[in-house]
């Protein structure tokens, strides 16, 4: 083979740039949410807890029953 090299860049997916930007800003969220956990005293971690468990009853009675069974089927897959 005389060339090695590709004579043009590989075309990437603008969605394979986005999903990184997402997944990117996804851990920045989650690593803020780790520093301020630990920075909460036992009674505020409890009271954190609480209150997204009933946002997440609140969101799941205004769900549609498709999307009741797909977030069942993602928390089994957990």
């Amino acid at each position: 083979m005389e060339h090695d090299r590709v004579p043009y860049p590989p075309r990437r997916s603008p969605r394979i740039a986005e999903q990184a930007r997402i997944r990117e800003k996804m851990d920045m969220i989650n690593e803020r949410r780790r520093q301020r956990r630990h920075e909460m005293d036992p009674y505020q971690r409890a009271n954190q807890l609480q209150q997204r468990r009933i946002l997440e009853r609140a969101n799941q009675s205004l769900m549609t029953i498709q999307e009741i069974e797909a977030f069942r089927e993602k928390r089994r897959n957990q």
